[in-house]
């Protein structure tokens, strides 16, 4: 690569992680977040489990297979709803740039990538339904399933299975 070409990269990459962060902001701002606390066990609903298992209360299965999410949670010293929302924007906010990496890594222009890194915040069960209940795990887990194809397209076994180790740790299915 010449350096005006690698100059060029970084600013698209730039230019993408900025756009996900306002984009990500933006849907924050935009949806209703539900606040739940460890009593509202309804059937229907995952956040309290988790919120039970970041507050280090006994919940069930399948909830107790997905404790990266809540254990984050629980280790940033956050008032536990504002760490899962605070959690929650990171791992929307990094989803654009990592879908980015996916399709470089796949060789698919610098153009393209960044409207498919950009595009998937159209998404509503990728951005919108997870930040509307901060508690859910499949922010994270999307995240790294999107990072492990990344390194699977670049033929990198160790970093490939690292990342699908975390997303299993994020949810197991």
């Amino acid at each position: 690569f010449r350096s005006r070409d690698i100059h060029l990269m970084r600013r698209a990459v730039v230019a993408v992680c900025l756009l996900s962060l306002c984009i990500t902001l933006a849907i924050v701002a935009s949806v209703r977040v539900n606040v739940v606390t460890a009593t509202d066990f309804d059937g229907n609903n995952d956040s309290p489990y988790y919120y039970a298992l970041a507050t280090c209360l006994p919940t069930r299965a399948p909830f107790v297979w997905r404790p990266l999410h809540p254990a984050l949670a629980r280790l940033t010293g956050l008032q536990i709803d504002a760490a899962f929302l605070a959690l929650t924007i990171l791992w929307i906010a990094l989803l654009g740039p990592a879908v980015y990496f996916m399709l470089r890594s796949a060789h698919v222009s610098q153009w393209h990538s960044a409207i498919g890194a950009l595009s998937v915040y159209t998404l509503p069960w990728s951005t919108a339904y997870i930040v509307e209940n901060p508690y859910r795990v499949d922010g994270l887990a999307l995240l790294f399933v999107v990072l492990a194809l990344a390194f699977a397209y670049r033929r990198q076994p160790h970093w490939f299975m690292l990342c699908l180790a975390i997303g299993v740790l994020a949810k197991e299915a």
